[in-house]
């Protein structure tokens, strides 16, 4: 599965263009998954989708917990739900380290 993000940019900093590369340079071989450094996961918060559905309960906008039940090694899940996304946004980064966080 590859989870693309999508950004807004009208000058994009080099670090999204560099984890772009090696995402479309993976894709030369269909058969090898992505490594998790390469994906960058990205969801809408709750609510933005105001509704449930009803075969599971679940509000359609919760897509964390499909990442969470591909039961990856807990170093993968934390690379693709917050490292990476560290790494190719590094004013992200510093801002939320500013916040403690």
């Amino acid at each position: 599965m590859i989870i693309d993000c999508h950004g807004h940019y009208t000058t994009a900093p080099p670090a999204p263009g560099a984890w772009r590369t090696r995402e479309i340079a993976s894709l030369a071989d269909p058969s090898a998954a992505a490594p998790a450094r390469d994906i960058l996961f990205a969801s809408e918060m709750t609510g933005a989708v105001r509704d449930i559905d009803p075969c599971t309960g679940h509000h359609f906008d919760d897509t964390r917990r499909y990442a969470e039940a591909a039961e990856l090694p807990a170093d993968d899940l934390a690379a693709i739900q917050e490292h990476n996304a560290r790494a190719v946004y590094p004013r992200l980064d510093a801002l939320l380290k500013r916040q403690g966080r």
